[in-house]
């Protein structure tokens, strides 16, 4: 049979990143190589060679594209109640891998606290380091001025809101834990915390 009309079984595989491609892989097979939300390509001839894939030179990036790229969301939207006068974290989780650059970290979320003698308090690391000048990460110290009232079981009648935002330097190619949590400045007082979001975005 001439070579124009053999035909081959093309095998793809599903491949790991932890994991190292085998050295002496199957012919004519392709591998797709996870890793995290994105995934790279590996075929291999009919002689059980890894081919290189080729591609043209990339056009250059324009001047301020990167603004808004390396976007990563973190939210916690139910209603946490704490009384306990100790931080709980209401969000801990990592970014995808980030470049050097110049980032906006937004907060938002809306708050009460059972008392108007005693404070609602929010702290925020990033990469396990204080971005503000508190070396806790507090972020938001606040005490109400109402407190009476029963909504959503929060023992206020109070809907408050918090934002604000933060520019920091990335300075080493790398994930950053997020961690937000918040707490009563005295035992026994109930504050409250729902429709958190932490935004982290690259702006330079």
């Amino acid at each position: 049979m001439s070579k124009n009309k053999r035909n081959w079984e093309l095998k793809f595989k599903a491949w790991d990143i932890s994991i190292p491609l085998p050295t002496n892989p199957e012919p004519n097979s392709i591998f797709y190589v996870k890793n995290g939300l994105e995934f790279d390509i590996f075929p291999v001839d009919s002689e059980g060679n890894y081919l290189i894939l080729s591609h043209p030179p990339y056009p250059p990036i324009p001047s301020g594209s990167v603004y808004g790229s390396e976007l990563n969301i973190f939210q916690s939207l139910d209603i946490i109640s704490n009384s306990s006068g100790v931080k709980e974290e209401i969000i801990n989780d990592n970014t995808s891998i980030l470049s050097i650059g110049k980032y906006i970290v937004k907060v938002d979320y809306s708050w009460n606290t059972n008392c108007t003698q005693h404070d609602f308090e929010s702290f925020l690391k990033i990469g396990g380091v204080s971005i503000s000048k508190d070396a806790l990460g507090l972020i938001h110290k606040e005490e109400p001025k109402d407190s009476s009232g029963q909504w959503e079981n929060t023992s206020s009648l109070q809907i408050l809101s918090f934002s604000r935002e933060y520019v920091i330097d990335i300075t080493t190619v790398g994930a950053r834990n997020i961690s937000l949590a918040f707490r009563a400045s005295k035992q026994n007082i109930k504050a409250s915390i729902w429709d958190a979001t932490v935004k982290i975005f690259r702006v330079n």
